[in-house]
C-alpha cells in the first residue's frame, strides 16, 4: 500500500480489486495496536472501499472484532476530517457511499460519522441491537457530545445489554471504563456497571480475569461495592492478585471482617502493603504479637508496622534489632540495620560499623545509610568514596552531601 494520500483522490474500488484488500485487514489491525498511525489511516480507507460488499464488510468487521477491545475508540475520531487534530484519511465522495449499504459494518460507519443526524440514525438502527460486534461503537456513542444521539445511544444499549453474551461483556468494558474518563461518558460507564452487576457470579469472575488491566479493576471494584465476592475470592484475589489496587483493595475488606485467622493468612502475602494491612488489622484485634516477626521484612512499610505492633505489645524494636544484630544475621541483615535506623540512637553506632566492610555491596550502602541517619561523625564516609560498589559510593556522598561541611 503507499499510505493515505494515495487513496484521497480515488472513488470507492470495484469488487475484485476491494477482495484483495479485505485480506489485509487483519494486518493493519495489528498495525494498530502496534501503535502505528498509518495503519490506522489505512484500515479507515479499507473499510471505506469494503463496506459496500455485503461478504467483505463482513470479514472485514470480524477482523476488527479479533483486534483489542478498544480499537473502536481510535478509529471513531480517524473517521472523521479535521476535527480531533486529523486530517481526512477518507475522502469525502468516499465515505459517502457508506450512507448506502445496510450491512453492520456500515451501520459502525454510519455511527462514527461527522454529521450528528447520520449518528443518531445509525444508533437506532436494528443491527445496533442484535449484532455484538457493534456493542462498542454503540457504546462511544453513548457518551456522544451531542445530547440527541447520546440519548439515543443510551435508549438502544439498554435492552442490548440485558442478555449479553461473556465474551461480548469483556469487550465492553475496557472500552467503558476510558469512556468514563470523559465529561459525558458516565451513563455509558453505568450501563456497563449495571451490566456487571446483573450478571451472574461466573460472569462476574471471568471479568476479573480480563487482560485488560482498568477493566479488571472495574470488575474488582464493581464486585467489592456489591458485596459480590465470597470469602475464598477475596482471600485468592488479596494473595495473588496481579493488580496491586485491587490486591489492596481486597486484603482491607478481609481487614474489615475482623477474622484474626484470615488476617493471619495475608502475613504471607508478597504484596507489602496486603501484610501491613494485615498486621494493622490483627493489632485492631488485640493481637500485636504477630509484629516481631516482620522487624526484618524488606519492605519499610511492614518494618515500621510491625515496630508499631511490637511497641503495642510492650516491647522495645530497638532492642530486637540490637539483639539480632549481634548475632551476625544472614540474609535479613540488610533490612535489620535499615530497621535500626528507624528506631535506634546514636548509641547505636558502633553496633553498625562492623557492616561497612561486609562482602555484600548492598549491605555497606545500607550501613551508609543507616550510621547517617543514627548521626555517626562524616569522616568515617570519607574512605567510602573509593568502594568498589557504585551504591555504596552513591550512599556515603549523599551523606556526605547532607553534611554540615
Amino acid at each position: 500500500m503507499t499510505g493515505v494520500k494515495g487513496f484521497r483522490a480515488r472513488r470507492i474500488w470495484p469488487l475484485t480489486r476491494a477482495k484483495s484488500f479485505v485480506d489485509v485487514v487483519p494486518g493493519l489491525v495489528a498495525g494498530v495496536e502496534a501503535g502505528r498511525r498509518h495503519a490506522l489511516q489505512d484500515l479507515c480507507v479499507i473499510l471505506a472501499n469494503v463496506v459496500t460488499h455485503d461478504e467483505l464488510a463482513e470479514h472485514a468487521l470480524d477482523a476488527l472484532a479479533s483486534g483489542r477491545p478498544t480499537l473502536w475508540l481510535d478509529l471513531d475520531p480517524m473517521l472523521r476530517h479535521p476535527w480531533y487534530g486529523y486530517s481526512s484519511p477518507v475522502a469525502r465522495r468516499t465515505i459517502s457511499a457508506v450512507r448506502e449499504p445496510a450491512n453492520p459494518l456500515a451501520v459502525a460507519l454510519r455511527a462514527c460519522s461527522s454529521d450528528g443526524h447520520r449518528r443518531e440514525r445509525a444508533v437506532r438502527d436494528a443491527a445496533m441491537r442484535t449484532d455484538p460486534q457493534l456493542l462498542p461503537v454503540l457504546l462511544i456513542r453513548a457518551a456522544d457530545w451531542v445530547e440527541e444521539v447520546r440519548a439515543a445511544a443510551l435508549e438502544t444499549l439498554a435492552p442490548a445489554l440485558t442478555d449479553v453474551a461473556t465474551s461480548d461483556l469483556l469487550a465492553l468494558v475496557p472500552v467503558a471504563v476510558r469512556l468514563g474518563d470523559r465529561r459525558r461518558g458516565a451513563s455509558a460507564l453505568a450501563a456497563v456497571r449495571a451490566a456487571l452487576l446483573g450478571a451472574d457470579d461466573e460472569m462476574l469472575a471471568t471479568m476479573r480475569g480480563c487482560a485488560d488491566l482498568r477493566a479488571r479493576r472495574f470488575a474488582y471494584d464493581t464486585s467489592l461495592d456489591a458485596g459480590r465476592l465470597r470469602e475464598s475470592d477475596l482471600m485468592a484475589a488479596a494473595l495473588g492478585e496481579a493488580d496491586i489496587v485491587s490486591r489492596i483493595r481486597c486484603a482491607e475488606e478481609i481487614d474489615r471482617m475482623d477474622r484474626p485467622d484470615l488476617l493471619e493468612r495475608l502475613l504471607a502475602g508478597r504484596s507489602s502493603r496486603v501484610r501491613a494491612v494485615a498486621l494493622t488489622g490483627l493489632v485492631r484485634l488485640g493481637r500485636p504479637e504477630h509484629g516481631s516477626r516482620f522487624l526484618g521484612d524488606a519492605s519499610s512499610m511492614t518494618r515500621l508496622t510491625a515496630q508499631w505492633a511490637v511497641r503495642r505489645a510492650g516491647g522495645d524494636p530497638a532492642h530486637i534489632y540490637r539483639r539480632l544484630l549481634a548475632g551476625r544475621p544472614g540474609a535479613e541483615v540488610r533490612n535489620l540495620i535499615a530497621g535500626l535506623a528507624d528506631c535506634g540512637g546514636r548509641a547505636d553506632a558502633d553496633l553498625v560499623r562492623p557492616y561497612l566492610t561486609d562482602p555484600r555491596p548492598r549491605v555497606r550502602a545500607e550501613a551508609v545509610r543507616t550510621l547517617h541517619r543514627l548521626g555517626a561523625p562524616m569522616n568515617e564516609f570519607i574512605a567510602l568514596l573509593s568502594d568498589p560498589s557504585p551504591a555504596v559510593v552513591r550512599r556515603a556522598a549523599a551523606a556526605l552531601r547532607g553534611s554540615r561541611w
